[in-house]
């Protein structure tokens, strides 16, 4: 039944993931920063709120960016421009263009969970002795770790060798060098 079931999963990785993976993940990758980038960029028309409007107050607010006569509105076009742009480049396939844009987006993400801690994080917890317990927005900004590891494998395959495997393999060498050293 296992040797069936990996038979199975076989034929779906070598029929469907194999040639159709990476366009599959870039319009995925298009279709989520394209998606929140429209969201915080439509607010500005249409007067409605987006999902992360509270968070990004609280980091332009602890940042002093109105004082510099920066609004909450302008970073939030800001934000929904730059995202509208990495979703386009993701759709046009044009992975080093995109390489920086992205992985400063994700950096910035990032930084906003040190940036406005109090803004992320629960009072600690069982007696104290928790301080970092994630609200529910902390929890998904951290799930971008994910989507770092996703980018920098299809900027690999994409990039490199044109191969999960390839690309796979070139980093288990330098691994297994760096261990026999």
């Amino acid at each position: 039944m296992v040797q069936k079931y990996n038979e199975v999963i076989d034929r779906v990785v070598e029929g469907i993931l194999v040639p159709y993976g990476t366009r599959i993940a870039l319009l995925t990758y298009a279709f989520v920063f394209s998606y929140y980038g429209f969201l915080k960029v439509q607010a500005l028309f249409s007067g409605l709120s987006t999902p992360v409007r509270g968070e990004v107050h609280a980091v332009v607010t602890i940042l002093g960016l109105p004082e510099l006569g920066i609004s909450l509105t302008a970073v939030m076009v800001f934000i929904g421009v730059y995202e509208l742009t990495i979703g386009l480049l993701f759709l046009l396939r044009k992975i080093r263009a995109i390489f920086f844009l992205f992985l400063g987006h994700q950096f910035v993400t990032l930084a906003t969970l040190v940036i406005a801690r109090s803004a992320y994080f629960q009072e600690p917890f069982l007696l104290g002795t928790v301080p970092w317990l994630f609200d529910a927005f902390a929890a998904y900004i951290l799930k971008n770790t994910i989507f770092i590891g996703g980018f920098l494998v299809l900027a690999a395959v994409e990039l490199g060798q044109g191969s999960p495997e390839a690309a796979t393999a070139k980093s288990a060498k330098m691994e297994s060098a760096v261990s026999t050293d």
